[in-house]
């Protein structure tokens, strides 16, 4: 896994959004895994899951912040609640959030560098 940062803006500020091993240890511990979150997440009929989606958007926005006030030597920015969440996803749309998140989820997991071949 490798650490990837997304934003997305809302009220015209942009808020970090970081997958990393954080945000999964978050994830397992409030839905045992993140096999079981990212299943609420992705529903097979279609729905979403959406206490699932905005504490999983909460957590990642809240690493992000993390990482930003550490980088500035400062709290800059305040964590979210999971309202605070709820109301961002319902600005800037469901679609538009859940394809960043699914990006996330998708970039982290790749290889940071093509393993090498045994000559």
């Amino acid at each position: 896994m490798k650490e990837i940062m997304e934003t997305l803006e809302y009220r015209g500020v942009e808020y970090p959004l970081v997958m990393n091993i954080n945000v999964l240890q978050e994830l397992q511990k409030e839905y045992g895994s993140f096999e079981a979150w990212a299943q609420k997440v992705l529903l097979g009929n279609g729905e979403t899951d959406l206490g699932a989606l905005t504490f999983g958007v909460m957590a990642m926005i809240n690493e992000g912040i993390d990482i930003k006030n550490e980088e500035a030597g400062m709290e800059s920015m305040r964590p979210l609640t999971q309202k605070q969440a709820g109301r961002m996803l319902t600005s800037v749309g469901l679609e538009q959030a859940t394809e960043k998140v699914l990006g996330l989820m998708t970039e982290s997991n790749k290889s940071a560098e093509p393993a090498p071949k045994n000559e």
